[in-house]
Parts: C-alpha cells; structure tokens; sequence
C-alpha cells in the first residue's frame, strides 16, 4: 500500500475513533451515579459532567454540623469517584471496541 494511501486510511479511522469517543463522552455526560451514605439518610446523584443532580437528607437525621458535613463529603467524593472510574472504564471499552473493529490484537500488539 502506497504511502500516502496508509496515510489517508490512518486519517481515516482516527476521525472514526474521534467520532467515537466524542459520542459516547456526550451519552456518558447525561449517565446518572448516585452515592449514598452507609446508614441511606444522606444520598446524592451526580451526572456524568460532574455536576450534582440532587442531594437529598432525611428529615430523621440527628448528627452534628460536624458530623452532617463530614457525611456529605463521604457521598459527594464517592459519587465521583464512581464518575472518574466509569469515564475510564467507558474510554477503554470504546478503544477495545474499535481495535477490535480494524483488527488491532491489543493484547498481542499486533494487527
């Protein structure tokens, strides 16, 4: 295969797996993860774009400001990592799928 041919397709499947990845980093973008506190009286849903969705605590909580802080910390900070984790899972899944899709053995590093 001439050069500039190797060159066009290479082109090629890198705009694919661009296109690829932007649409499942828009679909990830609106996915939901909720986190709640051991004892389920505090409990908040981030989306994909890490933003807070909701938060919600039970009336019936009586703790502290200490306490009640240091609870909504605990949800906030595994609600995203649960996101960091699932935005890996979700970027690697769509780089499996597409060397699969031309070939590529990643586990052999060949095609």
């Amino acid at each position: 295969m001439p050069n500039s041919q190797f060159q066009t397709q290479a082109n090629e499947l890198g705009q694919k797996l661009n296109a690829q990845l932007r649409q499942a980093k828009k679909e990830f973008e609106l996915r939901e993860f909720e986190n709640k506190s051991r004892d389920g009286l505090v409990s908040v849903v981030v989306i994909g774009q890490r933003e807070v969705k909701t938060l919600s605590i039970e009336l019936s909580l009586s703790v502290d400001k200490k306490e009640l802080e240091r609870l909504l910390t605990s949800v906030l900070n595994g609600a995203l990592a649960t996101v960091r984790e699932a935005n890996i899972k979700l970027s690697e899944d769509v780089t499996k799928s597409y060397y699969k899709e031309i070939g590529f053995d990643a586990g052999a590093g060949r095609v």
